[in-house]
């Protein structure tokens, strides 16, 4: 089977006329790793946050660390996913 690639494609003109379809492509690139790097800086900052909770001697600050991260723990990764979204 012989299948001809149009690689042009990527310069014609999208759909909505906003420019191109590589335009587009690099545009939803952009939009993807300003998600991607938001959420590590959220996580970098609770996960350090809730470390830092886990091991003050204040009773009550590792009690709500401890629930946190046991509730986050045990209910499967698939029904965190549901419940998000």
């Amino acid at each position: 089977m012989k299948y001809n690639w149009n690689w042009l494609i990527f310069w014609e003109l999208s759909p909505d006329a906003q420019g191109t379809y590589a335009r587009a492509l690099l545009g939803g690139l952009g939009w993807t790793l300003a998600t991607a790097l938001t959420a590590w800086v959220i996580a970098l900052a609770l996960g350090s946050l809730l470390g830092v909770l886990r091991t003050t001697p204040l009773r009550w600050a590792v009690r709500l660390g401890n629930a946190y991260v046991e509730i986050f723990r045990n209910i499967p990764v698939l029904l965190q996913l549901l419940m998000w979204y």
